[in-house]
């Protein structure tokens, strides 16, 4: 029987799937065999073989459709090579093997290194070692000083002068008649005045001028005077330019640090609540062998500790976490022993996964872990 198997890129680094459509598997693990073309090497657990591999794989039906999740460990080797080469998938179900021919796709497959949709595009710009140059700031033209015109008030306008009415020359009788009456008058007048001196009408005392106080002259402000410029603030002390994760990664990852220090700088910006940097950190210990990074990056992806407050992940991903538990359960270490065998036990209670679960919650029950032991007690 032949089959169309096809690569499916996944959002997540690292992870990918070997769908096969119109093709029903008879159980829920098969063993499968990816034979490279050109050299005819075989996709092992760690790159190319030059003899024959089989590795054993979940299996999974979609309407249909078999459904092979495939991880990191055969990812990063074929996404090396995936637009170069032709590939046969073997599949070994039930006593009985197909085959089929995966043939030249433009499909990327994104290596566990690399950056994609599954973490945020910081975390994708760290991995591929890019950085975005922020652009320059456009100069920003200075208005020009236009000084404001003084508006001096124009003098308000004086009355012209009104001409003097023209007085007719009195007739020569009357003349005499005016002069008597101009003299009457003048007669009144300084014996009024004699009248008041007398009476103290008029202060005989007068100020001296030498001892008088001056007035003091207001001084007159020109309207064309310039005011006194304002007194400026001094300028603020210049701030230091905030560094984005990606810089801050960048830097970090260029002083070849090893894997203490890059657990501890994960650590320290998980704290800042920079997760895409710290799961990134974690990743690169892991790789280095850091079981506690790998424990710690697991966590990011298991579904009983997964939230937005301890994960950049839109969503858990229990298969994943299952993947970083392994590697230090098979170290010996106890707590990824138990959280591995939980994972695999609340994927499938009772599949084919509960038989390898409850091997390794029995491992951890063994090592002390007392909530391994209470694990074992409810499904056993």
């Amino acid at each position: 029987m032949s089959i169309k198997p096809k690569f499916v890129s996944n959002e997540t680094p690292g992870f990918a799937e070997i769908r096969i459509p119109d093709y029903t598997a008879t159980g829920d693990q098969v063993e499968i065999a990816i034979k490279r073309s050109g050299d005819g090497s075989y996709l092992g657990d760690s790159g190319w073989l030059t003899n024959e591999n089989w590795l054993s794989v979940n299996i999974q039906d979609d309407n249909g459709e078999c459904v092979i999740p495939i991880g990191p460990s055969q990812v990063d080797p074929l996404a090396s090579c995936l637009s170069s080469f032709m590939f046969q998938l073997f599949l070994k179900d039930g006593g009985a093997t197909v085959a089929g021919v995966i043939k030249k796709t433009s499909v990327t497959l994104l290596s566990s290194q690399a950056g994609g949709a599954g973490m945020t595009s910081t975390v994708g710009s760290i991995a591929a070692g890019t950085t975005t140059p922020a652009p320059e700031p456009e100069p920003v033209e200075e208005p020009a000083c236009v000084e404001e015109p003084v508006s001096i008030p124009e003098p308000e306008p004086q009355p012209e002068p009104q001409p003097a009415p023209t007085v007719e020359a009195p007739a020569e009788s009357s003349s005499k008649k005016g002069l008597f009456i101009a003299l009457a008058v003048i007669a009144l007048l300084l014996v009024g005045g004699a009248i008041a001196f007398y009476s103290g009408l008029f202060d005989s005392k007068t100020e001296d001028p030498a001892t008088a106080t001056p007035a003091t002259p207001t001084p007159e402000v020109s309207s064309t005077q310039t005011p006194a410029p304002a007194q400026s603030l001094p300028p603020a002390a210049p701030t230091a330019p905030t560094l984005t994760t990606r810089q801050i990664v960048q830097d970090f990852l260029a002083t070849n640090p090893d894997a203490p220090a890059l657990l501890a700088k994960a650590e320290e910006m998980k704290t800042e609540g920079r997760l895409d940097g710290a799961m990134l950190l974690y990743r690169q210990a892991a790789g280095k062998g850091d079981a506690k990074a790998a424990l710690l990056l697991a966590r990011m992806y298991d579904p009983k500790y997964f939230s937005k407050e301890t994960s950049p992940l839109p969503n858990a991903d229990a298969e994943t976490a299952a993947y970083w538990y392994e590697g230090p359960a098979k170290n010996g270490d106890v707590e990824a022993q138990r959280e591995l065998g939980r994972v695999l036990i609340e994927q499938n209670p009772s599949g084919f996964q509960k038989e390898k679960a409850v091997e390794w919650l029995t491992k951890a029950a063994e090592g002390g872990d007392a909530e391994a032991q209470s694990l074992l007690s409810q499904y056993q």
